[in-house]
Order: structure tokens, then C-alpha cells, then sequence
């Protein structure tokens, strides 16, 4: 059940993605969200989900990083490239972010975030146990 669930949010990643990409950002918004920020915790998910949150923060588009964290389920159904793309143009746009709370269970951590918009968005992030790799990563 694990692994449909992980694939899941490998496969409907994009179209949620892409579906953001629709939203509206105000362009004159510059300073960082009035939010609390907390710090991602010291755990193999927290970790991970930083990594992604400064990687849409920096506008970094080095795909090899991408290629090493992502496992090879996930890769299957997306490549690295289209991945880094996506969020680079659909998602880092609305940032800066302020992490709001953090939760995991097991394999699977949820994200609160802050736009730089004060709106909330939602990171859902799942390792593969065996080897610390992305599994799935979905916004909403």
C-alpha cells in the first residue's frame, strides 16, 4: 500500500504542478510573509524538504542534484529536467517561503509554507526508506 501511495504523488505531481502554475502572484509583494517560521527538523525528511525549499528559493536548476535525490520509481515518471523546470517557473515564483509547520509519519512529511503572497501552500514529500531518496514530491 506504501508504494501506491508513493506513486501516486510521483504521477500526480506535474498536473498539481502545473495546475499552481494557473494561480495568481502579486508582483509588487516583496517582502517575506508575516508568518512564524519554524526550522525544518534534524531528520531525514526534514532535511530533504529544505533541500527543495532552497532549491526553489535559489533558482537553481542543476538537474544533477535532482537526478541523486530522486529515486528511480520517481524518476520513471518524470525526469529530473522537467521536474527542475516545473518548479522553477510554476512554483519558486511565489516565494519567498516560511516554513509553518512540519509533520511526518513514516516515510512522508507534510510542508506548510507561506508565500511571499501570505498564502499557504502545501508540501507533501515521501522517502523511500531504504535509501533516503524522493518518492514522491506534490504541491497544493
Amino acid at each position: 500500500m506504501h508504494r501506491n501511495n508513493s506513486r501516486l504523488l510521483g504521477a500526480g505531481m506535474l498536473a498539481l504542478i502545473i495546475a499552481l502554475s494557473g494561480c495568481s502572484t502579486d508582483a509588487g509583494v516583496t517582502d517575506k510573509p508575516a508568518a512564524t517560521s519554524i526550522s525544518f527538523p534534524q531528520t531525514d525528511l526534514g532535511q530533504q524538504s529544505m533541500w527543495v525549499v532552497e532549491q526553489l528559493e535559489s533558482g537553481a536548476s542543476d538537474t544533477s542534484e535532482w537526478e541523486e535525490r530522486m529515486s528511480q520509481q520517481l524518476t520513471a515518471e518524470v525526469s529530473p529536467e522537467a521536474l527542475a523546470e516545473v518548479l522553477q517557473t510554476d512554483i519558486a515564483p511565489r516565494g519567498p517561503f516560511v516554513l509553518e509547520s512540519f509533520e511526518e509519519k513514516d516515510s512522508r512529511a507534510v510542508a506548510k509554507l507561506i508565500d511571499a503572497s501570505n498564502r499557504r501552500i502545501q508540501m507533501t514529500l515521501s522517502l523511500d526508506p531504504a535509501d533516503g531518496t524522493i518518492t514522491g514530491l506534490y504541491f497544493n
